[in-house]
């Protein structure tokens, strides 16, 4: 199994760690390796078990720890999310990944000051990390804190001038401030950037 994976054939490196954790269930590094596998291949669900069941074995396991957590995010279980999370950045307070899933997290249960506070201090540890900006600027603009938001979209665009998204929540967050014509200009990059955008300019906010 471990070969499969390290090769990223997930599907064959699930069903041999399958077969190793029935004959060796009490141990911890195939329940990781096949949490890991399942959530490599879309199986969030069976992956959330798997690394539950590694953690009841190994608590300390932090990296087990930020991958439960992240899966938890990803199926919608925030307040999970947040839990798991917390802890891991009590043992690493600096982990860029724990800090921006968070964030993420925080922001959709609409615990806006919480993800303001978490992304910012992520900005400042990874100022080149473009989607840490964006995900503050969306914390921002759900706050009602446009210019702040604003600033954020600024400042992923120009690490990343060629993200469409990015280029998107900048043109609604100048049309917030009323600021029209700017907010034409990034539209229209935002589009030929990805011609989908075009339908979705002006009509639904994402945040």
């Amino acid at each position: 199994g471990i070969s499969y994976f390290e090769k990223g054939d997930y599907a064959n490196a699930a069903a041999e760690l399958e077969k190793a954790v029935g004959e060796k269930s009490d141990v911890p590094g195939l329940r990781s390796l096949l949490g890991m596998s399942y959530l490599k291949l879309g199986k969030l669900r069976e992956g959330a078990q798997q690394l539950e069941k590694a953690l009841a074995l190994e608590p300390d396991n932090i990296q087990d720890r930020y991958n439960l957590g992240w899966a938890y995010y990803k199926l919608g279980r925030d307040e999970e999310a947040v839990r798991q999370l917390r802890v891991v950045l009590k043992v690493k307070p600096d982990l860029q990944e724990a800090l921006y899933t968070l964030g993420l997290a925080l922001t959709n249960l609409k615990r806006y000051d919480e993800a303001v506070t978490v992304l910012n201090r992520a900005a400042a540890l990874y100022p080149g990390f473009a989607e840490m900006r964006s995900a503050l600027g969306l914390a921002y603009n759900a706050q009602g804190n446009f210019q702040k938001g604003l600033e954020q979209f600024k400042r992923a665009v120009e690490i990343e001038p060629r993200h469409p998204g990015d280029r998107y929540n900048l043109a609604l967050t100048l049309f917030r401030l009323t600021r029209y014509q700017e907010a034409a200009a990034e539209a229209q990059k935002a589009v030929s950037l990805d011609p989908a955008m075009e339908d979705g300019y002006g009509s639904r906010p994402p945040w």
